[in-house]
């Protein structure tokens, strides 16, 4: 449900072509790997790069060393490519890649690679998911791809089948349908008259949903909710009630970070039973369906890629509106109402 941003940033530096690229040719073109996590969290997402990375870069011979430096990431521009030039060397490696987790929400992608002396740094937003290295490792190819193409000085047989084999692999990748993103809802809510009730008409409850993001944005989801109310006492006995609401919503939340927010709205066919209970023992019973209709904002908070706290205020209109009457009196004792507001907040497990 988040959406992580993913920086890929490319540098291609001036070298020493004539040596790699002779080297390079008695074998598969060699891409460097460096891996410079310090914790544990860091080090299983660098294994899992490089594993997707070993299938995105088909052609190419991946070889994966050590910085060996404390806070690799810390150094300067030129003692990075100090220590770059120093570990690659002895693998004749045409590029040389290296990720570092700037923030929870920021992975930085480098690649630096044999060139012209250009630069280009290209940003993907992707949503953050357990695809994030495969997509990290679609970007490296790419960009290992468009370094072949601006560099024409390396253009050795054997990159040049390489680079044509993971450019083609990439495109695949890319025009991939993406996947449905499935969730389940467990939330309460809390409803009750705004314009047009008599008497008191609060109800609590909760329900179960399905909901669906079948395009990035599109929320898609269904469920059922049930609320105990309402509950109210008058001069001559006492109402109490319940609800049950099948409902469907359909709504557009924009991400940021970790933040997803929008609008939403709803339909629901309510059915609804009260029981007025009087202290001469005499008692009325109603049921009834309505139809209620929803709209309001919606928040969720993602808390890692499989969980998020959801909150949605709304405010509703009913169908028509019923009146219960008092069998001493025929007074009026309760009337529900024309628009009422709610309030949901819950949890949200994600496939």
């Amino acid at each position: 449900m988040f959406r992580a941003l993913l920086i890929a940033c490319a540098v291609i530096v001036s070298s020493s072509a004539g040596v790699r690229a002779e080297a390079a040719a008695e074998a598969r073109p060699v891409i460097a790997v460096i891996r410079i996590a310090d914790d544990a969290a860091g080090k299983a997402r660098e294994q899992a790069f490089i594993s997707e990375l070993e299938l995105a870069l088909d052609g190419f011979a991946v070889r994966v060393v050590d910085a060996a430096e404390a806070r690799f990431q810390d150094l300067s521009l030129k003692a990075k490519l100090d220590r770059i030039e120093t570990v690659t060397r002895p693998l004749a490696a045409v590029a040389t890649i290296w990720i570092e987790g700037v923030s929870k929400d920021v992975i930085m992608l480098h690649v630096v690679a044999l060139g012209t002396g250009r630069a280009f740094i290209r940003i993907v937003e992707v949503p953050s998911s357990a695809t994030a290295e495969q997509e990290l490792a679609v970007a490296a190819a790419e960009l290992v791809g468009q370094v072949y193409l601006l560099s024409p000085s390396i253009a050795i047989p054997s990159l040049e089948t390489a680079v044509s084999a993971v450019m083609k692999k990439a495109e695949a990748l890319r025009e991939k349908p993406a996947e449905i993103e499935l969730g389940a809802v467990a939330f309460i809510r809390v409803e009750g008259g705004a314009y047009g009730q008599e008497g008191t008409w609060t109800r609590v409850g909760g329900g179960l949903a399905l909901e669906a993001w079948p395009v990035a944005g599109l929320l898609l989801r269904a469920g059922l909710a049930a609320v105990a109310g309402p509950f109210a006492n008058f001069r001559d006995g006492a109402a109490s009630g319940y609800g049950l609401a099948p409902q469907i919503d359909l709504g557009y939340l924009w991400s940021y970070r970790f933040l997803r927010f929008g609008p939403v709205i709803g339909a629901s066919a309510v059915r609804s039973a009260l029981s007025l209970a009087l202290e001469d023992g005499t008692a009325q019973a109603f049921g009834w369906w309505s139809f209620r209709g929803v709209a309001g904002p919606e928040l969720q908070f993602s808390l890692d890629d499989t969980v998020a706290l959801v909150l949605s205020p709304a405010v509703g209109v009913w169908s028509h509106t019923r009146k219960f009457l008092r069998v001493s009196d025929e007074s009026t004792v309760l009337v529900t109402p024309v628009l009422d507001w709610s309030a949901s907040a819950g949890v949200c497990y994600i496939f």
